[in-house]
C-alpha cells in the first residue's frame, strides 16, 4: 500500500468536525437544518402517497434482487486506480441553485471525511440520478445502470436527509434494523401499525465493528409508524431519554462505518494502514492544535474498534513530541475518545496486549516521569480512571521488582534479619500494606528453590524450607487479615502445583507451631473463608487438626471457668 493510497484513507481523520453540523458552509452558502421534526417523520410525510413500492419507509423495493442484501459484493461501488471509490451522479435541472448547493454540500461531507467521491457522470454505465420525484427514497447499494435517488423539492432537500438517502445508495441499512439492535432499543410492537410491522424486521447486517449509534443519521425516530401520534414505537434501553432520529448530518460512527466498509471490501488496504498512522503521528507538530485534536479523537475511535493496535502509541514517545508537551496533550484527547467508545478495562487489555501498559509515563520528559505527575495531569484532564490504571501498573511493577530482589537476597544467603529490615523499609517507601507484602514474601520464598519432581519428596523439601523462613513469614503476619491472606495463598499454591496437594495440612500445622498462623485464623478459614480451589480435598485434610483445635479451645475455656 503506497503513501498516496493511505493518505486518501486518512482524510477521514481530518473530517471529524467539532463545529455544529446544523450550519455548514458551501461556496458561501450556509445551509441551516430545521430541528422541529425527526428525519423519519419528514421522510414519511413526504413519501405518503408515493407511487413507489417502499420498504422501511424509504427503500425502493428491489427489482433485480430478492431482498435487501448484497450477493457476491455486486452492490458495491467500484474503486478507481487511485484507490478512491467513485460514485457517478447527475442532478435534475428542476432544482434551484440553492437546492443544488445543499446536495453538493452533503456530498462534500463524504469527500472530506471518507474515501468516497461523488463525481459528475460522463459516460459511466452505473450512476445515481438525483431527481425531484414523489418523495424521499433510494435503492439499497449499487443496483446497476441508472438508479434514482428521489429528493422531492421543499420536502427532502436538507443536508442530513440528503446524506441519509445517499448512505442507502452506498449500501447502508437503517440503524435500528441492525442484527444486535435488541440490546440497545426495545421495539414496542403493540404501538406499531400492523401493516407497517415488517419495517421493523432485523436485517443480517455486518455492523462494521462499530457500536450501536443512537445518534446515527440512519436511525428511525421514537414514534415512527405509530398507530397514533405520540406513542413510541422505539424506546432506547437502558436510558429511554436518549434522543434518536436526528436529522442534522452523519455522526462520527456513520463516518467510521463507511470507512470500515471500504477497508473490509478492499482487504489489501489493511496491511499498511497501521504503519501509515504511526508515521502520521510522528509529524504531529506539523498540524494545528485543532487538527491534532480531531486526529486524536478519531485515532481513539479506530483503537476502540480494532482497526489499529495500541502499538501506534510508540510514535508518541518521540523525544521532540514529548519534550514540547505535544504527546501528553494528544494522549488526553485520544484516551478520552477511546474510553468513551469502550471502557478502561478494554483499554487496559489492549495496552497489555502490546506491552504498552508500563510505558505510559514516557509521554512526559524524564524530569516529570513520575506517578504523581502523571496522575495529576490526567486527573485534571478528566481521566481519573487512566490515572488509577497507571498507578496500579506502577504498583504492580514495584511489587515484581521487590519480589525479584527478595529472591536474589535469599539466593545470596542474606540473613533473615537483613531481609526483614529491607522488606520493612520497602513497605514504608512504597506504602504496600502488610496483607499485600505477605503475599509477595510467600511467593518469593516458594520461588527461591528448584522443587523436586517426585511428589513424595516435595513435602519434605517444603517443610524444611518453610522452617528456615518461618521467622520471615511471622514478621509480616502481625494482623489477622495478613494471616488469612497467607493461608489463602498457601491453599491456592498447593492447588495450582499438583505435587503440593498432599502437603497442605503439614504446611499449615508447621506454621501454626511456628506461631505464624493462629488457631482463630485457621478455624475461620475452615468454616467460612476458604476459596474454591481444592476446597473438598483441603477441608478433608484439615478435619482432624481442626477438631483438635476446637477441643483444645474448649478445654482452655473450661479451665478458665474453673479458675474463675
Amino acid at each position: 500500500m503506497d503513501t498516496r493510497a493511505s493518505l486518501s484513507i486518512l482524510l477521514l481523520l481530518f473530517g471529524v468536525s467539532q463545529a455544529s453540523p446544523l450550519m455548514e458552509r458551501f461556496e458561501g452558502v450556509f445551509v441551516s437544518e430545521p430541528e422541529s421534526v425527526d428525519i423519519t417523520t419528514r421522510i414519511l410525510e413526504s413519501n405518503n402517497g408515493s407511487s413507489e413500492i417502499l420498504i422501511e419507509g424509504d427503500l425502493v423495493f428491489p427489482k433485480t434482487r430478492n431482498a435487501l442484501s448484497c450477493l457476491n459484493n455486486n452492490c458495491f461501488w467500484k474503486k478507481n486506480s487511485d484507490n478512491i471509490v467513485e460514485v457517478p451522479y447527475t442532478v435534475s435541472r428542476e432544482y434551484s441553485s440553492y437546492e443544488k448547493s445543499v446536495i453538493a454540500n452533503a456530498m462534500s461531507t463524504f469527500r472530506s471525511k471518507t474515501c468516497i467521491r461523488f463525481v459528475a457522470r460522463s459516460t459511466q454505465t452505473d450512476y445515481i440520478s438525483i431527481e425531484n420525484k414523489d418523495g424521499c427514497f433510494s435503492s439499497y447499494g449499487r443496483t446497476g445502470g441508472k438508479q434514482v435517488v428521489s429528493l422531492r423539492r421543499n420536502d427532502c432537500v436538507y443536508h442530513g436527509l440528503v446524506q441519509h438517502e445517499l448512505l442507502h445508495a452506498l449500501g447502508f441499512y437503517h440503524e435500528q434494523t441492525r442484527s444486535d439492535r435488541d440490546k440497545y432499543v426495545m421495539i414496542n410492537w403493540e404501538n406499531i401499525s400492523p401493516d407497517m410491522a415488517q419495517n421493523f424486521q432485523k436485517q443480517n447486517t455486518n455492523n462494521q465493528n462499530t457500536p450501536y449509534d443512537y445518534g446515527s443519521i440512519m436511525h428511525y425516530g421514537k414514534t415512527t409508524f405509530s398507530i397514533q401520534p405520540g406513542l413510541e414505537t422505539i424506546t432506547p434501553i437502558p436510558d429511554e431519554t436518549v434522543e434518536i432520529g436526528q436529522s442534522q448530518g452523519m455522526s462520527n460512527t456513520d463516518i467510521l462505518r463507511v470507512f470500515n466498509k471500504l477497508i473490509r471490501r478492499y482487504k489489501y488496504l489493511e496491511k499498511g494502514f497501521e504503519e501509515e498512522i504511526k508515521k502520521l503521528l510522528l509529524f504531529l507538530k506539523g498540524f494545528t492544535e485543532s487538527e491534532r485534536n480531531k486526529l486524536a479523537m478519531l485515532t481513539g475511535i479506530l483503537l476502540a474498534n480494532g482497526n489499529i493496535s495500541a502499538s501506534i502509541l510508540n510514535s508518541l514517545f518521540n523525544e521532540n513530541l514529548v519534550k514540547e508537551g505535544v504527546s501528553a496533550a494528544f494522549a488526553v484527547k485520544l484516551f478520552k475518545s477511546w474510553i468513551n467508545e469502550k471502557d478502561i478495562n478494554s483499554v487496559a487489555a489492549s495496552l497489555r496486549k502490546v506491552g504498552m501498559d508500563n510505558r505510559l509515563m514516557e509521554l512526559f520528559p524524564a524530569n516529570k516521569r513520575s506517578c504523581e505527575h502523571f496522575s495529576k495531569y490526567f486527573t485534571d484532564a478528566g481521566l481519573k480512571e487512566l490515572s488509577d490504571f497507571a498507578r496500579n501498573q506502577q504498583s504492580i511493577g514495584a511489587r515484581k521488582e521487590l519480589q525479584k530482589e527478595l529472591q536474589e537476597q535469599m539466593l545470596r544467603g542474606e540473613t533473615l534479619k537483613d531481609i526483614i529490615a529491607y522488606v520493612r523499609e520497602e513497605m514504608k517507601k512504597t506504602s504496600i500494606s502488610e496483607q499485600t507484602m505477605i503475599g509477595i514474601v510467600w511467593t518469593s520464598v516458594m520461588s527461591s528453590v528448584e522443587w523436586n519432581k517426585k511428589e513424595e519428596l516435595v513435602t519434605e523439601q517444603a517443610i524444611k524450607l518453610l522452617k528456615q523462613y518461618s521467622p520471615l513469614l511471622k514478621a509480616f503476619t502481625s494482623q489477622g487479615l495478613s494471616e488469612l491472606t497467607l493461608l489463602l495463598k498457601i491453599q491456592e499454591y498447593c492447588y495450582d502445583n499438583i505435587h503440593f496437594m498432599k502437603a497442605f495440612q503439614k504446611i499449615v500445622v508447621l506454621l501454626y507451631k511456628a506461631d505464624v498462623l493462629s488457631e482463630e485464623v485457621i478455624l475461620k478459614w475452615y468454616t467460612e473463608s476458604h476459596v474454591a480451589k481444592g476446597k473438598s480435598v483441603f477441608l478433608e485434610q484439615m478435619k482432624k487438626f481442626v477438631e483438635w483445635l476446637k477441643n483444645a479451645e474448649e478445654e482452655s475455656e473450661s479451665e478458665e471457668e474453673e479458675g474463675d
